[in-house]
């Protein structure tokens, strides 16, 4: 690969040949122990650089941020970036799972840097995209790296299933506005939280919108369940359709599509959920709760058909004449 040089005189006249570099590293989480292990990363490569006297440290790029896709790493986005734009010359850094965990995103950033006439030196694989027989042993590194990953994560998967079978996960006591935990990490009510509860539902049942409750509740100086004035309308919207209240708690209510997509959906029935009943006190009686859900359903302005959800032709308003004055 032809990599371009920049060209510095030192004091006494002669040229100094120099390419510039960008280190990159990257953990998975911000625990103790990978943040130690980013550290590491950093201290290696950057002594590395400054025992080349052809090399110039240009800027150093750290994610903490899982290696499945690169959208997600920012750091990684904004060096790929400065390659582009003609700031870098040389990347370097520890591995190519470091780089990246998905096969497909990995070459495909390769190659992008390779465009803009970027070499990526991963230094413990002793691999770089300047020797064209590299990229098949990159490709296959990748390809480990991502197995590895999805092997790991179908075992932590597993492990969470069966405690959620067992009842002993820690999921099912997670506290939500109107609960705390008690001294032996149970859920238990919060009063003061808990009559806020109590209202937001007496309220919609009463006839109020959303947008009516959150008036209502700012009238009454009541503040968010993050301390602010104004509620957001998915805080109402969640808490009126959290059967947490009832005494129950339902999990797995949405999952992670598997690669390639790798994004959030709502669980239709496509993975196995878990209820557990009677689970802590009870906030809103069942009854109420169920009022709730059916009166919700009312006013939607959505329908479910054959063809997919639609948008009814009129909207059932759901404003009281307090609300629109």
């Amino acid at each position: 690969m032809e990599k371009k040089k920049v060209v510095q005189v030192n004091e006494s006249g002669t040229w100094l040949r120099y390419y510039r570099v960008g280190i990159y590293c990257r953990v998975s989480s911000s625990s103790g122990a990978q943040l130690d292990s980013v550290t590491e990363q950093v201290s290696y490569l950057t002594q590395l650089v400054a025992s080349r006297p052809d090399w110039r440290l240009s800027d150093t790029y750290i994610d903490i941020e899982s290696g499945n896709h690169a959208y997600n790493r920012k750091q990684f986005n904004r060096m790929v970036r400065d390659c582009q734009q003609d700031k870098l010359d040389i990347i370097v850094t520890r591995t190519v799972s470091r780089f990246g965990r998905n096969t497909v995103d990995v070459l495909e950033k390769l190659r992008t840097l390779t465009k803009s006439g970027v070499e990526v030196r991963f230094v413990t694989d002793q691999l770089t995209t300047a020797d064209p027989e590299h990229e098949l042993l990159i490709s296959i590194i990748a390809g480990l790296a991502q197995a590895d990953n999805e092997s790991r994560r179908e075992n932590i998967l597993w492990g969470i299933h069966r405690k959620l079978e067992n009842g002993t996960s820690s999921i099912y006591s997670r506290p939500c506005y109107g609960y705390r935990k008690n001294d032996h990490g149970e859920l238990v009510i919060a009063e003061d939280q808990a009559r806020v509860v109590q209202l937001i539902f007496d309220l919609y049942l009463d006839g109020y919108s959303v947008l009516g409750i959150i008036r209502e509740l700012e009238k009454r100086h009541i503040p968010s369940p993050s301390g602010k004035v104004k509620w957001p309308k998915r805080s109402i919207d969640t808490m009126l359709s959290n059967e947490k209240y009832c005494g129950n708690v339902l999990v797995v209510k949405s999952y992670t599509t598997p690669f390639p997509e790798v994004k959030r959906v709502t669980n239709k029935g496509e993975k196995q959920q878990y209820l557990a009943v009677g689970a802590h006190p009870v906030i809103i009686a069942t009854e109420k709760f169920e009022a709730v859900q059916e009166e919700k359903k009312r006013r939607t302005n959505k329908v479910v058909t054959e063809d997919g959800t639609k948008r009814r032709s009129t909207r059932y308003s759901s404003k009281r004449k307090s609300d629109l004055q």
